[in-house]
């Protein structure tokens, strides 16, 4: 694919980033290119003649972009005239900003484009960030990923497999950073990432943007900080609300369609560990996500580090495909299929009751704990996907281990599941009968050391 740099020409400039910076950037981008086997950059000053042979080929064009830019009339005449070459062969526009202002100056084609920020409030009059500046690199890496070639080519670098998209959502400001940390850890795997475009200035079809492009993702994700973020014009909501609230609509609509319920997408929300809102607005934006975490569709919360984060969304991408993950070993055709949850240290007194139901009739899952612990995690979440009900056998006193059990019960209708749990229920056995324990009204208790009077209270509930 080639890729072309277009820059004002060196006796235009009368603003913004000088000569020897803007050539220091194009040797610099090149070197981080090569790391991506991808072609240097050609150079297109303003004011060269543009042929349409150069849009002959795939072609990704780069708009050295400053706010004394877009006032200038020469330099938005140039890229309407590139704008205009292009003619049908739709290139791939990335703007470098060098300065923070946003502008609605520019053609409809360059401000839908992705925006590479090579500035910062903090950098001094100039705005413009160099070499010195410890996210330079990073940056350059980003723009580097956008370029990487579309679903129909052959993925560089990493060994994803071609058409393994991810969704990753557009962020506030302060989720920036972090963003792009996992874009790069991503591109890196061989994973490409949507939107491919910078949603603030999508001002029409909206919706229907955001839609399609989670319709070719495997897994959509969201990262919220400590800022809800400027407020869309056209919503009301900030860009982060937004997404989600047009992404849960996708996936309740695809619950409740018998034609796409079998497609294979789920979404991940990440909340900072170190959760601080600075406004009002996010707090409640967070605490309803997590109110009504049980009703969203295929979706999960996770508060970990975004180093835990990272390995984690990168381990889901690289396990089987989740038609195999949601398939509980081999189910057996007009079997119930119950989830057996149990600690390692009632082992035996599990393998009975186990074997209890299956004598009459049910198939029972159960992990293996000598397995390794992702493997571990992929049984469990496969088992909450598909069982039809579900049994917390607590025989020891370990109240943490019961209450995370529990907690993952009331989270499976987030986790892909096509229908209601038909029940839930704890034996409660041994050691804590659980006398001062509440659980939620949709989850029975069973209290009963004997594991055979045990088995016939069961077996009422499962009827």
């Amino acid at each position: 694919m080639k890729n072309v740099l277009v820059r004002p020409g060196k006796d235009k400039l009368t603003d913004g980033p000088e000569s020897g910076w803007i050539e220091q950037l194009e040797a610099n981008l090149n070197l981080v290119l090569k790391k991506y086997a991808l072609e240097p950059v050609i150079s297109l000053q303003q004011g060269s003649k543009i042929s349409k042979e150069i849009f002959a080929e795939p072609i990704t064009i780069i708009l050295l972009m400053h706010l004394s830019y877009v006032s200038s009339e020469d330099y938005l005449g140039f890229l309407e005239e590139i704008s205009a070459s292009s003619g049908d062969s739709e290139p791939k526009f990335i703007r470098i900003d060098t300065s923070l202002q946003d502008s609605d100056k520019l053609p409809e084609a360059f401000t839908n484009s992705v925006s590479i920020k090579l500035a910062d409030p903090n950098a001094g009059e100039s705005e413009w960030i160099g070499e010195e500046s410890p996210v330079y690199w990073s940056r350059l890496l980003d723009l580097a990923a956008e370029i990487v070639p579309s679903e129909k080519s052959e993925i560089k670098p990493g060994n994803g497999k071609v058409g393994d998209v991810v969704y990753l959502a557009q962020t506030a400001s302060d989720m920036g950073a972090s963003r792009n940390i996992l874009k790069r850890e991503l591109t890196e795997h061989g994973f490409r990432t949507l939107p491919s475009i910078d949603l603030k200035y999508q001002v029409s079809n909206l919706k229907s943007n955001i839609q399609s492009q989670v319709d070719k993702s495997r897994l959509t994700i969201h990262l919220l900080g400590n800022t809800y973020g400027e407020t869309m014009k056209e919503t009301g909501y900030s860009i982060s609300e937004v997404q989600i609230q047009y992404i849960t609509e996708y996936l309740e609509a695809i619950e409740n369609d018998p034609v796409h319920a079998s497609k294979e997408i789920n979404r991940l929300i990440w909340i900072d560990p170190d959760f601080n809102p600075i406004d009002s607005q996010q707090e409640d934006f967070i605490n309803q996500l997590k109110r009504n975490i049980e009703n969203l569709h295929r979706t999960e919360i996770i508060q970990t580090p975004l180093e835990l984060f990272k390995t984690l969304v990168i381990s889901r991408l690289r396990q089987e495909s989740a038609r195999e993950l949601r398939d509980p070993g081999g189910r057996q055709a007009g079997k119930k299929f119950i989830y057996l949850l149990h600690s390692p240290d009632v082992q035996q007194e599990s393998n009975e009751l186990a074997n209890k139901l299956s004598e009459i009739g049910l198939q029972v899952g159960m992990l293996d704990y000598g397995k390794p612990q992702i493997e571990l995690l992929k049984d469990h979440k496969r088992h909450l996907q598909e069982c039809d009900g579900a049994i917390i056998y607590y025989g020891n006193s370990n109240r943490p281990w019961l209450n995370s059990k529990v907690m993952d019960l009331r989270k499976a209708p987030g986790m892909g599941r096509k229908h209601k749990l038909e029940s839930k229920q704890v034996l409660a056995a041994k050691m804590d009968l659980l006398e001062d324990f509440n659980l939620p009204p949709d989850i029975s208790i069973i209290r009963e050391p004997v594991l055979s009077k045990a088995f016939d209270q069961i077996k009422k509930n499962l009827k």
